[in-house]
């Protein structure tokens, strides 16, 4: 999949854009760590988006057309990819792709299962305590007074 950025390249050799081309679907790197990550959500270590978000194109980037300063094309290396990464604006239009293409492959099992262990759904009748009041209201009763042969 193909996704055009702006060119960064010294002297702007290609006017309109360049050429970063991600992996069509997740790798079971990408899937089995996002999705070990997810299992993590309850500790204070879960990974943020943008941790997810470099993590996809850290693994799915599979090429691009930049070039290094003398004009030579620029290599897709760990060093390389922390220099897309630091520039906010040529890396987002590329983490949003990545995101379309791989977020719900890799989410899509673990949405199902919580859907899934999750489906109490409502119930017909409530099961709250009956609060009916009764149509007709009781009589008062009648005062009780003692006597003076019984209180003795």
């Amino acid at each position: 999949m193909d996704v055009t950025t702006t060119c960064p390249c010294s002297g702007t050799p290609h006017p309109d854009g360049d050429t970063v081309t991600l992996r069509d679907k997740p790798t079971l790197m990408m899937g089995t760590t996002a999705l070990g990550w997810a299992g993590q959500q309850a500790t204070d270590s879960k990974p943020t988006s943008g941790e997810i978000s470099e993590m996809f194109l850290r693994l799915g980037i599979l090429s691009w057309t930049y070039l290094e300063d003398d004009g030579t094309p620029k290599p897709v290396t760990d060093e390389t990819l922390d220099w897309l990464l630091d520039d906010y604006e040529l890396a987002y239009p590329v983490a949003e792709k990545a995101a379309e293409l791989y977020t719900e492959v890799i989410f899509a099992p673990l949405l199902k299962q919580i859907s899934n262990s999750s489906r109490t759904g409502r119930t017909n009748a409530s099961t709250s305590a009956n609060s009916r009041r009764s149509r007709s209201r009781p009589s008062p009763s009648e005062p009780s007074s003692i006597t003076s042969s019984e209180a003795s």
